[in-house]
């Protein structure tokens, strides 16, 4: 597999950030560290990420 691959899969909720930490993220606008984690799995980065994005769009 490669670097590439294995960046895009899914990561075990025990290698994910906490959810406030990833909520503090977005909240102090480390919108591109918070993106970059949510893409490579991290789900408590990722829903936070996309709410911020939902509201910007709007």
């Amino acid at each position: 597999m490669t670097d590439q691959a294995s960046n895009r899969r899914p990561r075990d909720a025990d290698s994910w950030l906490p959810p406030d930490v990833a909520t503090a993220l977005v909240e102090h606008d480390q919108l591109a560290e918070a993106r970059q984690l949510a893409d490579h799995g991290d789900w408590h980065c990722s829903a936070p990420w996309r709410r911020t994005a939902r509201a910007g769009a709007g």
